[in-house]
């Protein structure tokens, strides 16, 4: 060991003090579904129509897997047998609609002289009015949008004037991640927080329900993961279900050490999972730095 070998091995050592800091991670995966009314142009794709005494499934019944776990995505299903074709409700189909730019007159304020139909102009020093040369002193001017008809495609059905109607499942799968941190830096100096602060996985599990971690020596991690695990196994939401959880537990070690070795009573810090070694007090004389590596 690199500390002085005569002091190291003389000293006393009269508490070690635990100073870990710990990161807990829960990640509740759920799926939550939802059925609505929906509709989309017919082109003559297939219809699922609803057959004479078969209902269609209830949304829970329909097997939809989530592309992948613990990552927030959504999905559309048509629900079986609920499929039917109607004429187009905003067009009743007729598919065209009225144009939303004319108001249905085929015709527009005409730009040029806003309607007056008529457009300042200045000969020879006189100011002098004349018929409007873009629409010819009528104040109005063909739509462009419908090209003069006052009709355009309906939007609703794309011209086509029949709808398919049917009931839509929407599914969402969520990842809820709750955090916790356990740590009790604060006795430790700036310079260990720092050696410490590269954490490491010491627990992880993965299951449809997890339970909270019990560390009998260490009851602020019990009671923290307790906490987090029963809020996540109730959801905010009556229709969202838990499809899986998983945890994990990650630690930062530290230890304060006081010792003692011959007339000098001091501290030592040990940190991270290199164990690196802090010692403050230590004196020069026993060795060349302040800091060494337990090998």
């Amino acid at each position: 060991m690199l500390l002085g070998d005569r002091a190291a091995k003389e000293m006393i050592i009269h508490d070690i003090v635990p100073a870990h800091a710990y990161h807990y991670i829960l990640e509740t995966f759920t799926e939550t579904r939802r059925i609505t009314w929906a509709f989309q142009p017919y082109y003559g794709q297939h219809i699922d129509h609803p057959q004479e005494g078969v209902l269609p499934p209830l949304p829970w019944d329909i097997k939809v897997p989530p592309p992948t776990t613990f990552k927030e995505s959504m999905q559309n299903v048509e629900v079986p047998q609920t499929a039917s074709i109607k004429n187009c409700h905003n067009c009743q189909g007729k598919r065209k609609e009225v144009c939303y730019t004319c108001g249905g007159n085929a015709k527009v304020t005409c730009k040029g002289c806003n309607g007056d139909g008529m457009e300042p102009t200045f000969e020879e020093g006189f100011s002098k009015h004349m018929l409007c040369t873009v629409c010819t002193g009528t104040g109005r001017k063909q739509c462009t949008k419908c090209v003069g008809e006052g009709l355009v495609t309906c939007a609703t059905c794309t011209g086509k004037g029949a709808l398919k109607c049917y009931i839509n499942l929407s599914i969402i799968w969520r990842n809820h991640v709750e955090e916790r941190f356990i740590e009790r830096q604060h006795m430790l100096p700036k310079e260990v927080s720092i050696l410490a602060a590269t954490p490491q996985t010491v627990y992880h599990e993965k299951d449809s329900r997890v339970s909270s971690i019990t560390v009998p020596t260490e009851p602020d991690i019990t009671y923290a993961t307790e906490e987090a695990v029963n809020k996540s196994h109730t959801p905010s939401n009556v229709y969202e279900l838990i499809l899986c959880q998983r945890h994990q537990l990650r630690c930062a070690p530290a230890h304060l050490i006081q010792y003692h070795y011959k007339d000098v009573r001091g501290i030592f810090y040990v940190a991270g999972f290199n164990k690196s070694v802090h010692c403050p007090d230590y004196p020069k004389s026993w060795a060349c730095a302040n800091y060494c590596t337990i090998l």
